[in-house]
Parts: C-alpha cells; structure tokens; sequence
C-alpha cells in the first residue's frame, strides 16, 4: 500500500516562493501529496497546493502583483500592516473555500497571544485563517477572532511536521526557509523581523523524514526584489531531493 505524504511548510515572508518551487517540482516528478500544514508564508503556499490550484497559473498572477502595494503599509494602533488587501488575493487564488472543503488534509498554524498556544486551523475559511497565520508580530496587525488574538504561526511553530505527523501522514517532508546566510539588516523592519525569526527558532524538526533547505543565500523576509529567486531554489533545493525522496516512499511501500 503507498504511504501517505505529508508536507510541512515554514514561513519566512518573501522567501515562501520557494515553498512554490518545491511544490511544482513535486507536481512534475508525481510525487503525490495526501496532507499539508503551514506557518505564515507556507500556510499561503499550503493553502494553495490543497485546493489543487493551478501553481503554474499562481507563479504568474503573484508574480505579476506589486507585492509592496498588496502590503498595504500604514500605521495602524497595533501594527504597519492591516493584511486585507493579502486577505482579498488568498481569498481569490483559494476559490473562497472552507478548510474542510479542500482537496487534501489542510492544516493552517497561528498563534493565540492570550492563552499563549499554537491554534491548528481545521475547519473555516481558508483566506481568514491564513491572515491569522500570517500576522507577523509588529508588522501585521493581529487577527481577533473568538475571543482570541492571533498572530503568527511561526511564533510556536515555524515549521509544523508535528502538525503533518499528527494528521496521518506516514512520509513526513519539511520545507525550512531558513536563510543559509544573512546580511545586515537595512531597516527598522528588517531589525524586528530577524529579531522575530531567530527568537521563533527553538523546535527543531523532530517528525520529518526529510528537511529542504531551499534558501542558500541572504534575503530578507520582505525583500521583494527576490521572489523569482527564491522560486529558483526551491526548485533547484526539490530537485536535488527528488531520489531521496522516491527511495523513501519506495522503502516505506516495500515494509
């Protein structure tokens, strides 16, 4: 019997195009995937490989955004961001549908201030759930929502495998955006945006079977300038993977 195949999607802004790359390499290599989880970024990218969107199509159309605009940076009491304009395209390229609704098993991360937990997004709509996930601490605003206050996903986890694992998954792959290298930030921005990362960092995968590492090169979470290149090496990190990956799934099938 094949196994099932879990993905775990880390966040890290700018960076999630390569979480596209993997996807599409996988797609083309007919690697199948039954479940996905994701913090942040990798829940927008989680979002749209479980709705079976078109990520030929999704290159095109976010690629062709102007991504600072889509940002909407304002000064808000509780952040720069307000995220509806973000809201609005996830709401769009995700078919306004339901987390129950999707094609595979989905699984959205945020964070709620108030209880200090991880929040597992199961069921409800997808593009709200996202915005949650998606509030970086001091940039976004955070999402209230029955009687909580959600922010990031990456806060407690930035790279839910635990979350796959839990779901069913027998294969569990890791996509970290972890940057190999940084450079000195250039903003008040980039300052509270590494400070975030590096104080998000304490779980270290403890449930994939595998960990991509697809950003080998310093970029900034909001470095928009970037994104075709991260795309790159998501591509370039998940072909690298591919015979690691099919000896895995053919091992687990041969049991």
């Amino acid at each position: 019997m094949a196994p099932k195949i879990g993905i775990a999607l880390g966040g890290g802004g700018v960076r999630g195009f390569a979480h596209l790359g993997v996807l599409k390499v996988f797609k083309r290599q007919g690697i199948p995937i039954n479940m996905v989880a994701g913090s942040s970024a990798g829940a927008i990218a989680a979002s749209l490989v479980a709705v079976g969107a078109d990520l030929n199509t999704v290159e095109q159309v976010l690629l062709s955004l102007n991504l600072k605009k889509l940002m909407n940076v304002g000064l808000h009491r509780t952040g720069f961001v307000d995220g509806n304009n973000l809201v609005e395209t996830v709401r769009l390229l995700t078919k306004n549908k339901n987390i129950e609704d999707a094609d595979i098993g989905l699984r959205i991360i945020a964070t709620d201030l108030i209880k200090r937990e991880i929040v597992e997004f199961d069921r409800g709509n997808i593009a709200e759930a996202v915005r949650a996930s998606v509030a970086i601490p001091g940039i976004f605003t955070p999402v209230k929502k029955d009687g909580r206050v959600l922010v990031d996903g990456c806060v407690l986890n930035h790279c839910p495998d635990d979350v796959v694992k839990k779901m069913g998954a027998d294969v569990v792959v890791a996509v970290d955006l972890e940057a190999a290298v940084s450079k000195e930030p250039a903003n008040v921005f980039e300052v509270v945006l590494r400070s975030w990362e590096l104080m998000s960092r304490g779980r270290v995968q403890s449930y994939a079977d595998m960990v991509i590492y697809p950003i080998m090169e310093p970029v900034g979470q909001l470095d928009f300038s970037r994104c075709i290149d991260c795309l790159r090496m998501g591509e370039q990190a998940a072909e690298s993977k591919v015979p690691e990956i099919k000896k895995l799934i053919a091992s687990f099938s041969c049991d």
